[in-house]
């Protein structure tokens, strides 16, 4: 490893408490590890490596330290995740990408673990966006797993962000089936927040979808089982999306999504996710048939939430269908 010039003493000082914490973390006939005293050294390692910017060697004290933390009955698993989770950023500046990925997994496990469903859902989406390019399959199931540990741990009011990056990732990589599941999980979190504004876009959206995948009867369907969201900004715009299908009305369908500047007639377009925006604007056409003749089995959304009626205790599924476009945007 190469030692920035002019940081030599820092990086020996830094070494000379590595060796320190590797005797208290070493096993021996006498005696256990002792990581307190470890966990200490190593990160006195990791401020003396990262004051001369030796990256590796501050990424390899902050895996020590990590472990270390982890295995010290009075540490914290939330210490070590946060230490793992260091070390993937420098791992992700230093372009070295299949080991950020990998700290940023076993950073999220340790998080979920110490019961921390924010964090773990944050660095498990930043390893996804490392892959974007390079895995995008595995790319979209990190972003999906993000979306799991919040839903699961019940932490949806802090899901915002994934929800855009995983639909924006789905939308790029044409996976449409998917990008229709992640709105049935997000019109779930949202029903549970009592979010009637951002519950009536993600019914919209998954609309924009059906009719982007020529299925106009299942986009009306979806349309029909929430009766709340009629009255809505996005219940109209839906409904006027739907006519322009449902009469084969090219003409009605360019004036709801000409863009010039903005929206002449539903606003609400504009507040969208971006990739949704666009298949308003340069993705829909009226086909000659409301069903598509490749279709996909999918589960039918959750109803909104209804401020006159409280949730339902039970809920029954639904079949619903589309197909996936072989041109985007």
């Amino acid at each position: 490893m190469s030692v920035p010039k002019g940081m030599e003493s820092r990086v020996a000082e830094g070494d000379k408490y590595i060796k320190e914490g590797d005797k208290h973390a070493k096993k021996s006939f006498f005696h256990s590890p002792d990581w307190d005293n470890a966990g200490v050294f190593y990160e006195k390692a990791v401020n003396c490596y990262r004051s001369a910017k030796a990256f590796e060697q501050t990424k390899d004290a902050l895996k020590k330290a990590s472990n270390a933390a982890y295995q010290n009955p009075n540490g914290t698993t939330y210490t070590a995740a946060k230490h793992l989770q260091e070390a993937a950023k420098i791992a992700r500046d230093q372009k070295q990408i299949e080991e950020a990925v990998e700290l940023f997994v076993q950073a999220t496990n340790l998080y979920r673990e110490d019961g921390k469903a924010v964090s773990a859902a944050d660095a498990i989406t930043d390893a996804a966006k490392l892959l974007d390019d390079k895995d995008p399959e595995r790319s979209m199931e990190l972003l999906k797993q993000a979306l799991e540990i919040l839903e699961i741990d019940d932490k949806e009011a802090y899901s915002g962000d994934t929800f855009q990056k995983t639909i924006s990732l789905l939308l790029k990589h044409k996976k449409y089936k998917d990008v229709i599941e992640v709105y049935q999980s997000q019109c779930r979190a949202l029903k549970k927040l009592t979010n009637p504004h951002d519950l009536n876009k993600a019914i919209l959206s998954m609309i924009i979808i059906y009719l982007y995948c020529d299925d106009v009867v299942q986009a009306r369907k979806v349309y029909q089982e929430n009766m709340d969201f009629y009255g809505s900004d996005a219940g109209r715009a839906a409904s006027d999306l739907l006519d322009a299908f449902e009469n084969r009305d090219p003409e009605k369908l360019a004036q709801l999504t000409q863009f010039k500047g903005k929206f002449p007639k539903h606003a609400i377009f504009n507040n969208l996710y971006q990739g949704i925006m666009q298949i308003v604007q340069n993705g829909l056409k009226v086909s000659e048939s409301l069903v598509s003749e490749n279709p996909v089995t999918l589960e039918a959304p959750p109803p909104p939430y209804s401020p006159t009626a409280p949730p339902s205790s039970s809920s029954t599924t639904t079949t619903t269908t589309t197909t996936q476009e072989d041109e985007l945007l």
